[in-house]
């Protein structure tokens, strides 16, 4: 058993981080999305620097955590070659980062801090917008599958009804 293993057994949420890196539209998804302050307003992700993946923001400055209750688009930000992702979804364009359009809300934030964690860099960034353009199921990452939790309360509702 290993960390991942038990980590695995823990459902977490899911937003699409975007930004422009070298005039280009960069994003990825994350399940370490959180918020860290009320006052000031701040938010946090994590990016492997393994991969490289902190380096657009760093470099930017800023980014947005698109909010989604889609799984096809949880797996283009998941799975898809890099440079291919924005070529499959539909954005707006902000000086913070691509908007998603299927996103049902999204927060906007300029980086405050980053800080190094072993594999990872802790990306905190102060938030400057917030939009929610409908109430929406959010998706979890749960046992290598994502799931909108409105599927996950029809599916408890069934077990229950059989004890």
């Amino acid at each position: 058993m290993n960390l991942k293993d038990i980590m695995r057994t823990l459902p977490l949420g899911v937003v699409v981080i975007t930004t422009f890196w070298n005039s280009e539209p960069v994003g990825m998804l994350v399940n370490t999305f959180n918020s860290v302050s009320l006052e000031p307003p701040l938010v946090m992700f994590m990016a492997d620097v393994r991969k490289g993946n902190e380096r657009p923001f760093k470099e930017s400055g800023t980014f947005v955590a698109n909010f989604i209750d889609n799984v096809e688009i949880a797996k283009i930000f998941a799975y898809e070659n890099v440079k291919q992702r924005f070529s499959k979804v539909k954005y707006l364009y902000d000086p913070y980062g691509p908007i998603l359009e299927d996103s049902y809300g999204y927060i906007k934030a300029k980086i405050r801090e980053i800080y190094r964690a072993g594999d990872h860099d802790i990306i905190v960034g102060e938030v400057s917008d917030i939009k929610m353009s409908k109430i929406s199921s959010s998706l979890v990452y749960y046992n290598r599958s994502f799931w909108r939790i409105d599927e996950v309360e029809k599916k408890m509702e069934k077990e229950m009804i059989k004890y």
